[in-house]
């Protein structure tokens, strides 16, 4: 049997990657081992959870490589971002999720803050008008 569990995006949860996020699943939902339905025990010792949507996985409007090229005269960690992005001959272009630039990143602290930071401010900019000239 395969379920689906949808939770609502929040602040809170669009910084988790849906690695941990799954794994945060499993443990609260095998935690309870059993449920009594019906007078049946039911084991969800085994049960497993798979983030199939999130803020990581969905893809956005426009081409973040495209948005950072109008961030790279920026003096702070957006523009640093983006001249280390645009001086990488095998960095990634296209309708990219923000989980695959994580992965094009490494995962490395400050690259994924970076990307948070630059992330917040493309998903703003490409909310208001999903084609934005860039």
């Amino acid at each position: 049997m395969k379920i689906e569990i949808e939770i609502p995006d929040t602040p809170e949860l669009e910084g988790i990657p849906d690695d941990d996020m799954a794994r945060i699943i499993d443990e609260a939902v095998r935690g309870l081992h059993l449920y009594e339905y019906s007078g049946e025990d039911v084991d969800l010792t085994d049960a497993r959870a798979r983030v199939t949507e999130s803020a990581w996985t969905r893809k956005p409007a426009g081409s973040f490589r495209q948005w950072l090229r109008t961030q790279k005269n920026r003096d702070d960690i957006v523009g640093d971002l983006a001249r280390d992005v645009l001086d990488d001959s095998k960095a990634p272009s296209g309708r990219l999720s923000k989980g695959e630039w994580r992965d094009y990143l490494g995962g490395r602290d400050h690259l994924v803050n970076a990307l948070d930071e630059a992330w917040a401010q493309f998903a703003a900019l490409t909310a208001k008008n999903p084609n934005p000239k860039l």
